[in-house]
């Protein structure tokens, strides 16, 4: 079995999260005309981010803000598109910004979580892991596997 590094781990999983959170803030956009074309800029950031192309989706995302500046799941993804560039600290902003928004917000506790791995915080990562497991039992799992994987690979 071929062994993948934690970072492509990561990416593998940001990507995979790219797909949930647009649908969730989508539901979010029915009643108000601002934060529906905010989810029109979320996709095109989530297309332009699935594709690689981290300059546009960043881009889109800024935009979305600019429309809706509570919106934590934009600024998820403005965390994503940073992990994505290699900045995790400014993406440890980004989640954290999300966070401040919204405290339920399971994915911005996610991301935080495997960003605070990357800049070997393991401590601060097992706080995001006990705040997800009351939030999101499933991705709380997914965190603790990363974390084990981390650990792992030292």
């Amino acid at each position: 079995m071929t062994k993948l590094s934690l970072s492509s781990m990561v990416v593998f999983f940001l990507i995979t999260l790219t797909f949930i959170w647009y649908p969730v803030f989508d539901a979010y956009c029915a009643d108000n005309k601002d934060v529906s074309e905010a989810s029109k800029l979320l996709q095109l950031a989530r297309e332009n981010m699935s594709a690689g192309n981290l300059d546009a989706s960043i881009e889109y995302l800024n935009k979305a803000i600019s429309l809706d500046d509570k919106n934590s799941y934009a600024y998820v993804g403005l965390g994503n598109a940073y992990t994505q560039k290699n900045e995790p600290d400014k993406a440890v902003e980004y989640f954290n910004k999300a966070i401040s928004l919204d405290s339920k917000n399971p994915f911005a506790y996610f991301n935080l979580g495997l960003s605070y791995l990357s800049l070997n915080k393991r401590e601060d990562a097992l706080k995001m892991y006990n705040i997800l497991k009351d939030l999101d039992g499933s991705l709380a799992d997914k965190l603790k596997q990363q974390m084990q994987l981390s650990d792992e690979s030292k």
